[in-house]
Order: structure tokens, then C-alpha cells, then sequence
């Protein structure tokens, strides 16, 4: 199995922003499955090109607060108080020690103008039950997740 080293947020605004792994005790996808698809937007693209991507029906993860907001965005806010205040989380790229990468998106529903993700519930809490290590005993957490409707 391969290492992972961060887990990258790509937000609708199209900004994208890397949480080391280290600042993550707990991620989780449900059901993650294959989606076929085509779409020509462009007359010089190719017309016969099927794309594949992953989906998935659900999102968990508890990251340390403190540290994901030591990171700074191009917005006002750093990451941490960003993903509080937007809601707006497309899809996921994992990337890993050796330099690949994976990408998952997100289940998505228009919320605001189609700017947020009225699926998409973050927290700021000062326990997890998900969490174990000890290297995460006096953290505050930033929980966000994200699930389909069934």
C-alpha cells in the first residue's frame, strides 16, 4: 500500500489547498465507485473521448484544527476557518509519498447560487470519537462531512 503524504482540498472558486497527513488522524470515503463520462466542450478537443473519475457517496474526516489553519489561502481566512465558512469542498486528491496521485469528487448540492454544498456540515470540537492517538490529546478538531442523500 502505498504512503500517503497530504490530502488535497480542491474548492468550487477552483482554489486548491494541501493538508499534510500529519494533521490528519481520521479520513474516510464511502463507497467510492467509477463514473463513466463524455462531454465536447471544445471543437479542437477530441469527440470520442470517454473519461473516467471516481465518486464517492461520502466524506469524513477529522484533521487537528490548530494546525490544518496554519495554513494560509488566497482568501482572508486561513484553510482551517476557510472550509468553516465556505462549505464549498468539490473534490479530494490524494496524493501520495511517491509523487501519484488520486482524485475523488464529492456528492454535491447547490446551496447559495451553486457557490456551497448544502450537503457539506463542518464542526469545530474538542473531542472525536474517531480519534485514538495520543499525538491528538489536546487538539481542537475540524470535522467535516459530507454524505448523499439516499
Amino acid at each position: 500500500m502505498e504512503k500517503l503524504k497530504a490530502i488535497q482540498f480542491n474548492f468550487e472558486n477552483c482554489e486548491s489547498e494541501q493538508i499534510p497527513i500529519e494533521y490528519i488522524p481520521y479520513f474516510n470515503f464511502k463507497n467510492v465507485y467509477t463514473n463513466l463520462s463524455h462531454r465536447w466542450d471544445h471543437e479542437e478537443e477530441d469527440s470520442d473521448v470517454l473519461k473516467t473519475g471516481l465518486e464517492c457517496d461520502g466524506f469524513t474526516m477529522i484533521a487537528d484544527w490548530d494546525r490544518v489553519n496554519t495554513i494560509e489561502t488566497w482568501e482572508e481566512y486561513n484553510l482551517a476557518d476557510r472550509i468553516s465558512k465556505f462549505h464549498d469542498l468539490v473534490d479530494v486528491d490524494l496524493i501520495f509519498k511517491s509523487g501519484k496521485t488520486k482524485n475523488i469528487y464529492m456528492p454535491w448540492e447547490d446551496a447559495n447560487y451553486g457557490e456551497s454544498n448544502a450537503l457539506m456540515i463542518v464542526l469545530k470540537s474538542d473531542s472525536s470519537s474517531y480519534v485514538i492517538n495520543s499525538k491528538f490529546n489536546n487538539s481542537t478538531f475540524l470535522e467535516v462531512y459530507i454524505e448523499k442523500k439516499a
